[in-house]
């Protein structure tokens, strides 16, 4: 009988089980950075955040004085940063396809295969989505806002706006980076989108379908707001604070809204991060119960 030849000296094998988290992490990078959906999703994002919210400051430009309700609240950070409502739907979808595609070809057996401590694949595929999503987020929001500023600032006009006699400025106004309350939306913007990203990540280990957990997300954005605004005022006004879309609202003003509806910056990225985390701790325990 012929023995195999015994690896070289150079060569470390890890006895089995001995994996450590920053292999999941290293793992969980190359398959994320590797997959076109990856690279889609983020790319659509920008687009949207930024393609969308440079429309949103021209056509104010273009229609400033002919409505003066919309010109006294109006905000330049909030025109600047207009593209996230419909850009999260690219990043919910992205942390769906972040687990549902490896259940979808089958590649997650390999995975747990590889990792049979589960939740250090749960956990390792929330740091990497995490942090790229807040990079992304956060450099789209830097162009999408200082395009947004010069878009503003190139509007005409010298005399003040006389409209049922309320005097409004002859252009729209506009901030700069460090004017008040200017960073603290940047930054919670950047953070309500990865903590989105995040609960339909654990949407994805929950449902295991692509389309399903998509649907549930878009349900949980939009029908379920369309449904509580139609409820009477005492059960709305105490409802509507909470919707991811009303916090989405909330936390790309820069100035703060004083509202009965609605709950401050912080307190906003705080519910988002609930919702985030009851989403992955219901996935990590079902993720451990049932067979991949």
């Amino acid at each position: 009988m012929t023995s195999l030849p015994s690896p070289p000296s150079s060569y470390r094998q890890l006895p089995p089980g001995h994996y450590k988290f920053r292999h999941a992490l290293s793992s969980e990078w190359i398959k994320f950075r590797t997959v076109r959906s990856t690279m889609w999703c983020l790319g659509t994002f920008s687009l949207i955040m930024i393609g969308f919210s440079a429309l949103f400051c021209a056509v104010t430009v273009s229609q400033w004085g002919k409505r003066a309700e919309e010109a006294l609240t109006f905000d330049p950070v909030t025109a600047s940063l207009a593209g996230v409502t419909m850009g999260s739907l690219a990043i919910g979808v992205l942390g769906v396809l972040v687990v549902s595609s490896e259940y979808g070809t089958g590649s997650i057996k390999a995975t747990f295969a590889a990792i049979p401590h589960r939740t250090t694949v749960l956990l390792a595929k929330a740091v990497v989505l995490s942090i790229s999503v807040f990079i992304v987020a956060a450099i789209s929001e830097l162009i999408a806002f200082f395009l947004g500023q010069a878009i503003l600032r190139s509007a005409s006009g010298s005399q003040p706006i006389l409209i049922n006699g309320v005097h409004l400025p002859a252009k729209p106004p506009t901030v700069s980076l460090s004017g008040p309350g200017v960073m603290t939306a940047l930054v919670a913007t950047a953070l309500f989108l990865t903590l989105l990203s995040l609960l339909t990540l654990g949407l994805g280990f929950l449902i295991r379908h692509t389309a399903g957990a998509i649907s549930a997300f878009v349900g949980l954005l939009f029908p379920l707001f369309l449904l509580v605004i139609l409820l009477p005022a005492t059960f709305k006004d105490r409802l509507e604070k909470f919707l991811p879309l009303q916090i989405q609202q909330t936390v790309v003003a820069s100035k703060p809204i004083v509202s009965a509806t609605s709950l401050s910056i912080w307190g906003g990225v705080i519910a988002m991060a609930v919702y985030a985390v009851v989403a992955l701790t219901i996935g990590a325990v079902l993720l451990t119960r049932r067979d991949a």
